[in-house]
């Protein structure tokens, strides 16, 4: 990964440069863990 770049005023950044400014988190999670769809989710949309 590069390095994280430094912002300059009157410089135009795009996707790359921009997104490597934004932080992100990694949070480990266990599978039983993560959100599941319940039997509500399911009758509305067949309907």
């Amino acid at each position: 990964m590069s390095k994280p770049i430094v912002m300059e005023r009157g410089v135009k950044y795009r996707d790359a440069d921009k997104m490597a400014l934004i932080p992100v988190k990694n949070v480990a999670t266990e599978r039983e863990a993560l959100l599941r769809k319940t039997g509500m989710d399911e009758n509305q949309t067949s309907g």
